[in-house]
């Protein structure tokens, strides 16, 4: 599978979730491994966080639907996706 690339402002959205996530939870994710941010994606999605959860939406929407196929391939259910 081809590693996932995200515009410039999706990559801005995934920095601010994992700023929140790490602000609320203590746990680092690296963005630059991909496991690590599919937890990140995989534990933003089941945050009652409001900052958290914003930052996941806003992410999402910079994504196509490739993007968006493939990380529900690896786990990740994004409320977005669903509702496309």
């Amino acid at each position: 599978m081809q590693p996932l690339i995200f515009n410039q402002s999706s990559i801005f959205h995934l920095q601010k979730l994992a700023h929140d996530v790490r602000s609320s939870t203590g746990i680092r994710h690296k963005l630059s491994d991909e496991n690590s941010m599919m937890k990140l994606l995989k534990k933003a999605t089941l945050s009652n966080n409001s900052n958290v959860r914003q930052d996941l939406d806003n992410f999402t929407s910079e994504l196509d639907e490739k993007q968006l196929n493939t990380l529900m391939n690896h786990g990740v259910v994004l409320k977005q996706a669903i509702n496309s």
